[in-house]
């Protein structure tokens, strides 16, 4: 069984393969007819396409569908079915080979602005056109070259029918001279629906027409022709038609009526009205005289402009709606979708800062509440410590009346019970005089207790002379006047001394 498996893989290429190469081929050489048959015979061009779309939807690479979108896009465009190359434009734009190629996409970019042009939606064909210009560098190749060389001419004629044609001639300037940049025979090697420079001409013709300077707009118009007879261009109605404005303007209007007849047999080819040109030919027997032939032609002219607003200018109108509305659908929905995104991201800023304010409360409740604690705290240390300074107080209080009772009955062992209650003083007083002997250290120890001269001779049972000589020797060894208060100063200075 695994061996009949192995030959089967081994055969089934051998006839799949080269089959499947086949209609790959197929589909280049279709395509390679439509495009040779371009501006020369649509209707051929169009059956080509049409036969490639239809291989390429069944077995051809991403660029061989979008290859074959692109020429029946375009031939549709040429026959009027602009609802139908709209579908054609949209498959080949999502086509990978064309997402993934700038030049493939400004090609496609290209031929949008045409579509829209053909709808006569100006302002979306230049859009177009802008577009298509930031996807191609003129200087890459020869190839891009001549993309810009069109997509300045398809600029040139939007600002022409905007009347702007001081704008107009500066695009179609550059667009004529990117073109002749390029060598003659390479140029004639790029494929017949890109190559323009016939039209480049032409269109430089039409603005001169447009502005009544038929002098100037000759030699382009001349030209043009020469341009399209030599690429075997057989679609030469605008440029015939040129001619007839040309020679409408420099009031020559028999030869004007003949360019004029020769471009609508032009466009009768082709299907195409021409009530326009046929109202010029009525315009052109008025200014000979010929009322006849006048009334003729503007009767030919308004039946034709009739069934145009009826059938053709209505699908435009219609198509056109279509389209507008569906741009507004997609900037709606690309409005609800910006909405939405603010609206998300505002709500969700307003979590984050709701959470954030949560967060920071919570701190800050934490902090109030640990500063409490510390209060608390603070004030239950302040109460401990009042209560034990209160008690110490007491304390001294206690051991100083005990002092004093000790002064009253000249204990001996008042000098000793003295440096126990204030174990301070004797270190403070020697930092003043290191000699100071011991009945001096009791002396300011009497002082600094509050004893007066009287009481201190009364208690110690020596002469008030002798306190007061005693008080001017111990004056004199700490160097104070007789002004200042002894006591006093003796109270400040153990306060506010300190042990080294």
């Amino acid at each position: 069984m695994k061996f009949r498996s192995f030959i089967l893989l081994l055969i089934i290429p051998i006839f799949y393969f080269p089959s499947s190469q086949k209609i790959n081929n197929n589909i280049d050489v279709l395509i390679k007819l439509s495009d040779d048959f371009s501006y020369r015979e649509p209707l051929k061009s169009y059956m080509y396409s049409k036969r490639a779309c239809l291989l390429a939807d069944k077995s051809g690479t991403s660029k061989q569908k979008a290859d074959a979108y692109y020429y029946m896009a375009r031939n549709m465009i040429f026959m009027g079915k602009y609802k139908e190359s709209y579908a054609f434009i949209k498959k080949g734009r999502n086509e990978e080979a064309v997402r993934n190629n700038s030049f493939l996409m400004a090609l496609f970019t290209e031929l949008t602005s045409i579509y829209y042009s053909r709808l006569y939606m100006i302002p979306q064909e230049m859009k177009e056109n802008k577009a298509a210009l930031k996807l191609v560098d003129p200087n890459k190749n020869a190839e891009s070259k001549l993309f810009v060389s069109r997509i300045y001419m398809w600029i040139a004629d939007c600002y022409t029918e905007n009347q702007k044609y001081d704008s107009a001639h500066f695009y179609i300037n550059k667009s004529i001279q990117l073109a002749e940049e390029i060598p003659e025979k390479q140029y004639l090697s790029f494929n017949r629906m890109f190559r323009r420079k016939a039209y480049s001409y032409f269109y430089k013709a039409q603005i001169y027409n447009r502005e009544h300077k038929e002098k100037q707009a000759l030699p382009f118009i001349e030209k043009s022709y020469i341009q399209a007879i030599k690429e075997n261009h057989t679609y030469i109605y605008p440029i015939l038609e040129a001619y007839g404005d040309y020679y409408f303007l420099s009031k020559q209007y028999k030869n004007a009526i003949s360019y004029y007849k020769n471009a609508i047999e032009n466009k009768k080819k082709y299907l195409y009205s021409s009530s326009d040109i046929n109202l010029k030919i009525s315009q052109c027997y008025n200014k000979i005289g010929d009322i006849s032939n006048e009334k003729k032609y503007l009767k030919i002219s308004s039946e034709q402009r009739r069934f145009d607003e009826k059938v053709t200018r209505q699908d435009i109108v219609r198509i056109a709606e279509g389209l507008l509305n569906e741009e507004i659908e997609k900037t709606n929905a690309a409005r609800n979708k910006n909405i939405l995104i603010y609206t998300s991201t505002l709500l969700l800023s307003l979590l984050l800062l709701a959470y954030i304010i949560h967060k920071l409360r919570k701190k800050k409740n934490k902090i109030i509440e640990s500063k409490n604690d510390l209060l608390e705290k603070t004030k239950y240390d302040l109460t401990v410590k009042e209560k034990t300074i209160t008690t110490l107080q007491e304390k001294v209080n206690d051991s100083v009346s005990e002092l004093i009772l000790m002064v009253k009955n000249n204990s001996p062992e008042f000098w000793n019970r003295f440096q126990m209650i204030f174990p301070d003083f004797t270190g403070k007083m020697l930092k003043i005089n290191p000699k100071f002997r011991t009945s001096e250290l009791v002396l300011s120890a009497y002082l600094y207790l509050g004893f007066t001269t009287k009481e201190i001779s009364q208690y110690t049972f020596k002469s008030v002379k002798t306190i007061e000589n005693n008080r001017y020797n111990f004056r004199k060894k700490i160097n104070i006047s007789s002004e200042e208060d002894l006591s006093l100063w003796i109270k400040e200075y153990i306060k506010n001394a300190e042990i080294k």
